[in-house]
């Protein structure tokens, strides 16, 4: 009876350590669950950053591309305005000397009508004489 009662409380006490091996092994294998769902999760979310770094890296490609092209159209642009200044500086120089060219074309086309009234005085004056 004894041996039976000890049996009785060892089967008892098997069952109720399986009983909470079972508990432990359920409660491990939720946590593995939950650990695989959070791992598929950091796994989509690595998926997701690796492709908004990838078009934040081809962006700055482009933008650099941008600002290349920006900066050469820039320095085209100073040439353009360094060659108009030059441009500018030498129509006004051509207009100064035109201005005088035409000054002095004036006097010497007055000249030339004093000249040609004198001559036309001193032929008449030789056509009265004869």
């Amino acid at each position: 009876e004894k041996s039976l009662a000890s049996h009785t409380e060892l089967v008892a006490n098997l069952k109720a350590a399986l009983e909470g091996e079972k508990s432990n092994a359920q409660t491990l294998l939720q946590q593995f669950e939950g650990s695989e769902d959070d791992r598929k999760l950091y796994a989509k979310q690595k998926v997701e950053l690796e492709a908004e770094l990838d078009s934040r890296i081809k962006s700055e490609a482009s933008m650099t591309k941008r600002i290349q092209h920006l900066d050469g159209v820039e320095k085209e642009l100073a040439s353009r305005m360094k060659s108009d200044h030059i441009t500018s500086e030498r129509i006004r120089n051509l207009e100064a000397a035109l201005m005088e060219l035409r000054s002095v074309s004036q006097a010497k086309e007055f000249e030339l009508n004093e000249l040609k009234a004198s001559m036309m005085k001193q032929e008449n004056a030789h056509n009265v004489e004869l």
